[in-house]
This record gives structure tokens, C-alpha cells and sequence, in this order.
């Protein structure tokens, strides 16, 4: 079965599910179907991140109901994780002219508004940008980058706490600029 006949089933069902959990039937269950089928629709991130190896997903369901969807990584990872991103489609971003990663902790079931940890360019040349397909070892950052702690002191390393929920926000400043929120937890 080919990949398009696969994911129009996907959707299919998906609206299906959507509107029997609402009990629509008639002109409101079209209208439940319609949000639904224009959720999945929607434009999403052209930025897919990875942490130790395990690229971050969204929830198909949750999407196609609520409209969007937290990315998650479903394993818990390291401490000082290795970072890697990708473009689905580089040529949205056009000039990229800047590029970060900040990590929040959990903090009263939402997110700390201060990032524990913020991984920058020392310059903006280009080359001391963060690059796509390029795996960072968040424990050894690469001399072009800086990791500042919470307080905004340079440190050696970004050092999470175990058993801890973070979510790591990578920005990518361009012609077009995207902010990718991936939520984790430590082991």
C-alpha cells in the first residue's frame, strides 16, 4: 500500500474518532470533522530536533482536536544530552543569521520563564552558528559556542539534574525564523 493511501486512512480514522468522542451527528459533526481535518492541515515546523538519538514527535490525535501538539521525546535522556537538528525544508529559513538553545525546568506544572541553560554562538559569523545535521555533545560543546548558566555566567557545560522535566527551545533566527519547543525528562 502505497504512502499517501496509508496516510489518508490515518486521517480518515482520526476525523472518524473525533467526531463519535463528540457525539456530532448531521451539520455539527461535519463542522467537528471540518476543524479536525483543517487542524492536520495546518503548517507545521520545518525544524525536527533530536536529543541523545531519539527525535522528538507530536500527537497526531492531539493535534487534529486541540489544533496543536507538544513535541516530546518519549525516552528519558542524559543529563548533558547530545542536541541534533535538522530543516525539512532549508529554504524557508533563507539568511540564517542567528541560532540558540535554551533548557527550562519544570517549575509548578508549566515552565520556568529563565532558562537554566543557554547555548549561543561566542560571534555571529556564520560558521559560529549552530548547524543542521551536526550532532552537539551538550557535555563538550564545540569551541564556537558558549553555555551560560542561569544567571548568565559562561560555564563548561550544560549539567541538567536527574529525574527532572525540561523543555529545550531551539531558535533559529533567518528571513523566516522558527522557535522549536521539545519537551524531555532526565534519567
Amino acid at each position: 500500500m502505497n504512502k499517501v493511501c496509508t496516510s489518508g486512512r490515518v486521517v480518515v480514522g482520526i476525523v472518524a474518532m473525533a467526531v463519535a468522542a463528540g457525539g456530532c451527528s448531521g451539520p455539527g459533526g461535519a463542522l467537528s470533522a471540518a476543524k479536525v481535518g483543517m487542524n492536520l492541515m495546518k503548517g507545521g515546523s520545518h525544524v525536527r530536533v533530536s536529543l541523545d538519538g531519539q527525535e522528538a514527535r507530536q500527537s497526531t490525535i492531539k493535534k487534529a482536536i486541540a489544533g496543536h501538539s507538544n513535541w516530546e521525546v518519549k525516552e528519558s535522556v542524559s543529563t548533558s544530552p547530545t542536541v541534533e537538528f535538522r530543516l525539512t525544508k532549508p529554504e524557508k529559513f533563507g539568511r540564517i543569521t542567528f541560532t540558540a538553545i535554551s533548557i527550562f525546568q519544570e517549575y509548578e506544572g508549566d515552565y520556568s520563564g529563565q532558562a537554566e541553560f543557554s547555548v549561543v554562538p561566542r560571534d555571529n559569523r556564520p560558521e559560529s552558528q549552530l548547524k543542521p545535521d551536526t550532532p552537539y555533545d551538550l557535555s563538550k560543546p564545540p569551541e564556537y559556542l558558549k553555555v551560560l548558566d542561569l544567571r548568565g555566567n559562561e560555564v563548561k557545560a550544560v549539567q541538567l539534574i536527574p529525574g527532572k522535566k525540561y523543555k529545550l527551545s531551539l531558535t533559529i533566527r533567518g528571513d523566516d525564523s522558527e522557535t522549536a519547543d521539545i519537551h524531555f525528562k532526565t534519567k
